[in-house]
């Protein structure tokens, strides 16, 4: 059987002094979302976490263009911690 596999990540901006000396990306995930499907594009199984930034913030601008905020991250598991569930 083909499967095929969709994913959406969701990312807020670090800042520069932050990306440039330690962490060394401009953005981090937040939000991932994927979705395999069969060769008839019926949905077989669903994945969506938000992901706690370890160095970004969620601004005005990325909580309304998303609708996340720093409260739907504070407790959410890191990257790592959500890939591996």
């Amino acid at each position: 059987m083909r499967v095929n596999i969709s994913i959406d990540v969701e990312m807020c901006p670090v800042q520069k002094r932050i990306y440039k000396n330690i962490f060394p990306y401009s953005n981090e995930i937040i939000q991932i979302g994927a979705v395999m499907m069969n060769e008839n594009y019926e949905i077989l199984d669903e994945f969506s976490s938000f992901i706690r930034p370890d160095f970004g913030k969620i601004n005005f601008f990325i909580q309304n263009l998303t609708g996340i905020s720093e409260r739907d991250v504070r407790s959410a598991p890191s990257l790592e911690a959500a890939l591996h569930s």
